[in-house]
């Protein structure tokens, strides 16, 4: 009978390594631009794939959640004095800004994407472990 820690244990666990590794990179997002919505005033469905300068994703809302506006934008902007001067026909308003694909809906889908993924990827880690 072999030890816990045989030859045999070994080549499994390292198999499972393996395909830990190989099922978490292709959870990953491929180097790509980023896509944004790209609505204002609740237009359905408009996405937008970023310029090489935007790095986010804007959501403009009133005070009430209303979004007034989602575009793509360089993070350096989203600050309120700096949305003041961009948007001035907008004047007592809320803002997000986000770096992943589609993370500024109106909605809390994006969180939901990313939750599950989140969950899938630690239930993938968790059973090569075993």
């Amino acid at each position: 009978m072999m030890s816990l820690f045989g030859k045999d244990y070994l080549s499994r666990m390292k198999n499972n390594v393996v395909i830990c590794i190989v099922l978490c990179v292709s959870f990953l997002s491929v180097g790509s631009a980023l896509q944004c919505y790209s609505c204002q005033e609740s237009v359905a469905s408009c996405m937008q794939t970023c310029g090489n300068m935007e790095d986010s994703c804007l959501k403009l809302s009133d005070k009430g959640g209303t979004v007034l506006r989602q575009q793509c934008i360089r993070y350096v902007d989203c600050d309120f004095s700096r949305l003041n001067q961009l948007f001035p026909g907008y004047s007592n308003f809320k803002f997000h800004c986000c770096n992943t694909n589609l993370c500024n809906s109106g909605t809390v889908t994006a969180l939901s994407k990313s939750l599950l993924s989140l969950i899938t990827v630690l239930t993938v880690f968790w059973m090569c472990l075993m």
